[in-house]
């Protein structure tokens, strides 16, 4: 895999970019500590706070954080995710972009937010999981079906990706504590990702483009969903829609955290994306980066 790795942008007033999406002219993006979405208008530079909660700072301490780590359009709308390592990230927004309304700099919604705790629950009995090892960092919709990305940077290094058909919430009727039926709605692939240092890699965002899921990875030297440690790398892969089989995977940096995909463009023999950074720090600055992969 042939690859460009440069600066695109960099974005004054976010930091610890989580997640990210490219809706011509606005890049919109999450961050891991605020309890805002952000929308970045690229040809006039501009960044504008999207409030999701009443009556919540900005800026939120770890141990208060939703820690939105996945972000995708559906429906017209933008969903964030919650990673369900903690009792407090169990959370999904939806902002629906057609009845937004904007004034100025700071826009005016009321979001739609739902408690994921039942599902999170059914995810950690069907892949086996402790409560401390659930941590959804990626999720795409697509023909119907939900995708969720488990970033297995917990003791067991179980990466892998949830698939649900059909409505998100059906799970909703399940009773408290009760698997029911849910593995006919329900299921756990496996993914062995690339080892570096002797640390194990595992998944940050995906998204799908064609018949192919592409996906970032990173390794980080951690056995913690909570914690952070030192970065070791971060790569790109990927991988048949349908089969889950890894087609291809290259590391892409030894010292970025890349949290964050979106597809950019598509060429006759590239494909372009942008990728945004958890830096790990409170510095509320921001690059994006462009990576140019040659395409066969």
């Amino acid at each position: 895999m042939q690859f460009i790795l440069k600066a695109f942008h960099e974005i004054e007033g976010i930091g610890a970019a989580s997640g990210l999406i490219y809706q011509p002219p606005y890049l919109y993006l999450a961050s891991d500590y605020s309890s805002c979405l952000y929308r970045y208008d690229l040809p006039q530079r501009q960044l504008t706070r999207i409030a999701l909660f009443a009556d919540c700072p900005e800026l939120l301490p770890k141990p208060k954080k939703f820690d939105f780590e996945a972000i995708v359009l559906y429906d017209n709308a933008l969903w964030l995710f919650g990673s369900g390592s903690t009792q407090r990230r169990n959370s999904a927004v939806c902002y629906d972009l057609a009845s937004a309304q904007t004034n100025a700099h700071t826009t005016v919604v009321s979001p739609t937010i739902y408690d994921l705790s039942k599902l999170y629950e059914a995810f950690k009995r069907t892949a086996q999981l402790d409560d401390a090892e659930l941590n959804i960092e990626g999720v795409i919709y697509h023909q119907a079906q939900w995708l969720f990305f488990q970033r297995g940077n917990g003791k067991q290094a179980k990466n892998g990706i949830f698939t649900m058909q059909g409505d998100i919430f059906q799970y909703e009727n399940l009773e408290s504590g009760v698997a029911g039926n849910v593995s006919d709605w329900l299921t756990f692939v496996p993914v062995q990702l690339p080892v570096i240092h002797q640390v194990n890699s595992s998944f940050t965002d995906a998204i799908v483009v064609g018949q192919t899921i592409y996906f970032l990875a990173s390794a980080e030297n951690s056995s913690s969903t909570y914690t952070d440690g030192e970065v070791l790398g971060s790569y790109l892969g990927c991988m048949d829609l349908n089969s889950k089989i890894i087609q291809d995977v290259q590391l892409i940096s030894t010292c970025h955290k890349f949290e964050g995909l979106a597809l950019y463009q598509q060429l006759n023999d590239k494909i372009e994306f942008l990728l945004c950074e958890d830096n790990d720090t409170e510095q509320l600055n921001t690059i994006i980066y462009k990576l140019s992969v040659a395409l066969d």
